[in-house]
């Protein structure tokens, strides 16, 4: 599923228009950008947690060529679903 497909089954799914989803789901990757850029992690009850990981950077050689390369530090996201996410994933009712 892609990030259309996700707005127009969301629409459908609910009372709001396409459009409004659209700006919902730009708003809150935006804010959600924002946050973990700045080292806090966001919590969705009932969804997961968005916790912010830093990549130290370093020389590292390359095992083939054996040539050094500097690698600088680098921000990334961990989710971690919650329980009950877990549960509706492999819930069969």
């Amino acid at each position: 599923m892609n990030r259309k497909d996700l707005i127009r089954a969301i629409a459908d799914n609910s009372s709001l228009t396409q459009d409004q989803v659209k700006e919902a789901l730009t708003v809150l990757v935006d804010v959600l950008a924002l946050v973990i850029k700045y080292d806090d992690s966001i919590t969705i009850n009932g969804f997961g947690k968005f916790i912010p990981k830093i990549t130290k950077g370093g020389t590292y050689r390359n095992p083939k060529t054996g040539q050094f390369h500097d690698v600088p530090m680098r921000k990334s996201v961990i989710f971690k679903p919650s329980g009950e996410f877990k549960t509706k994933l492999t819930d069969n009712t």
